[in-house]
């Protein structure tokens, strides 16, 4: 099963997009890449203290030929007037998991224990 789900995942484009303006996160990421096509997975990088984003995203599309496109076209796009970055990272050269994920305790400047997944602070827990 492992085996099958590796090959599929050998064949999917990844765009790295850096100088993501403040205020787009994970749902306005994937609601605005769905305009080139299927996106399969999606990793806004963020502060493990704060969870506030880095500014920087990975996002996964089901065909590397989709990525390359969306890569293209936003290279050197300006949005809400920031300068986006863009990079196709082709299957070839994708040699690490882009999109490793862990539960953290995180302790906020407060001094209450909040669960972060992959950085995000939830409190008790609670995912949406």
């Amino acid at each position: 099963m492992k085996q099958q789900q590796k090959k599929i995942n050998d064949k999917r484009g990844i765009v790295f997009i850096k100088h993501l303006p403040h205020g787009f996160f994970e749902e306005q990421l994937k609601n605005y890449f769905e305009q080139f096509g299927k996106v399969t997975r999606l990793r806004l990088g963020r502060s493990r203290r704060t969870g506030g984003s880095k500014g920087y995203a990975f996002v996964e599309f089901e065909y590397p030929e989709v990525a390359e496109v969306a890569a293209e076209t936003m290279d050197n796009y300006l949005m809400f007037k920031k300068v986006v970055k863009a990079a196709y990272i082709p299957p070839e050269k994708q040699l690490y998991n882009y999109f490793k994920t862990s539960l953290r305790r995180v302790k906020n400047k407060v001094s209450n224990f909040k669960y972060g997944w992959n950085g995000i602070c939830f409190l008790y827990s609670i995912c949406y």
